[in-house]
């Protein structure tokens, strides 16, 4: 029977680290934890439930995900975010799959539910918001372009779809949503300014407009009411404050 390492990269995680690790313990023969050198109970709580802690200094999200396959015992690799669970339904099929030596497949998509000021996001886009966290190694490795990470899978693998959900909490409230857009929006001008990826002054204004139309109401989240048109404003201030910040850096360049 095939084996998986499970992979979590965490920093400050301890209200959702024990959750994180329980729902993956079914299936998993190791967990490996790679802790961006936590200043609270994360590592002691992670190494409590049985998983493997490497404290390593973050390397962006790309680098330090990346780092964890290297460091995993096992070619099969399953990995979360430490905000993320495995449900019960996805826990039975990749035990399933491990004894059947995985049906002959190098990776599986996974379907993303995410949980958003206590509702699940239907529309606006956040579901099914297809992921690849099941995948043999020596097939596929992190990349993409920080804090937007991905699985990249090479051209002669076999790829499966679970059609079965991990379970999301991004934000805790409306104010840790906008921390994250502040940090995020940083790491991604920085990144477009190492592209040299030029930034007009119109984009801050056609670029967060066509964001908030396309998830309002191409993607129907004004069906969710409420929830729906906050979470597309949301996401249209994300790509605002993205540009703004790329806007800015531009100019100090120039200076």
């Amino acid at each position: 029977m095939s084996r998986i390492s499970t992979c979590i990269i965490t920093y400050n995680e301890e209200k959702n680290i024990k959750d994180c690790i329980l729902s993956v313990k079914e299936f998993s023969d190791e967990i490996l934890v790679v802790d961006s050198l936590s200043s609270d109970n994360t590592v002691k709580i992670a190494e409590s439930l049985g998983a493997k802690v490497i404290k390593q200094k973050f390397l962006g999200h790309v680098k330090q995900k990346q780092f964890a396959v290297d460091n995993a015992k096992f070619d099969w690799i399953f990995s979360l975010d430490a905000d993320e669970r495995a449900t019960q339904e996805l826990a039975k099929k990749i035990l399933e799959l491990k004894k059947n030596n995985f049906n002959g497949y190098n990776a599986f998509f996974v379907n993303r539910r995410n949980y958003y000021l206590g509702k699940w996001i239907k529309y606006g886009g956040w579901y099914p918001e297809k992921r690849i966290r099941l995948f043999n190694r020596k097939y596929g490795y992190w990349g993409g372009v920080n804090p937007h990470d991905k699985v990249i899978i090479k051209q002669n693998a076999k790829v499966g779809d679970l059609n079965l959900d991990i379970i999301h909490f991004p934000y805790r409230d409306i104010t840790h949503h906008l921390e994250v857009i502040n940090k995020y929006s940083t790491i991604s001008a920085n990144e477009k300014i190492l592209k040299n990826e030029k930034v007009h002054f119109y984009n801050l204004i056609l670029n967060p407009t066509i964001k908030f139309i396309k998830m309002y109401f191409l993607k129907r989240g004004f069906l969710m009411g409420k929830i729906g048109f906050i979470h597309a404003v949301m996401g249209s201030i994300s790509v605002f404050m993205k540009y703004l910040k790329t806007w800015e850096l531009q100019n100090e360049k120039k200076r």
